[in-house]
C-alpha cells in the first residue's frame, strides 16, 4: 500500500503535473509560447540578436566609407603625383 501511495506523488503519474510540461514542449517545438515562463528568455535572446545585426550592420558600413575614404584619398595622391611627375604616368622616359 506504501508503494502505491508513493507512484500516486510522483510527478511522472499525475496527470496535472505532467500536462503543463507537455504543452510547454509542444509549444516549444512548434515555435509558439504556451506561458509567461517562454516569454522574458525569448524577448532578451531576441533583443540580443537585433543587437548583434545592428552592430554588424554599423561596422560593415564604418568599414565601406573607411575604405571608400582609403580610396578616395588614395586616388587624390595618384592625381596629386601624376600632376608633379608627369613621367610617374607612363613609366621612366
Amino acid at each position: 500500500m506504501v508503494d502505491d501511495e508513493e507512484e500516486n506523488m510522483s510527478p511522472n503519474h499525475s496527470e496535472t503535473n505532467d500536462e503543463p510540461r507537455r504543452d510547454d514542449f509542444m509549444a516549444h517545438e512548434e515555435g509558439t509560447q504556451s506561458n509567461s515562463e517562454l516569454t522574458h528568455p525569448q524577448m532578451l535572446l531576441a533583443q540580443s540578436m537585433i543587437e548583434q545585426s545592428l552592430v554588424r550592420k554599423h561596422r560593415s558600413q564604418a568599414f565601406k566609407a573607411h575604405n571608400m575614404a582609403k580610396c578616395e584619398s588614395q586616388k587624390e595622391q595618384h592625381e596629386w603625383l601624376n600632376a608633379d611627375f608627369p613621367e610617374n604616368v607612363n613609366g621612366m622616359r
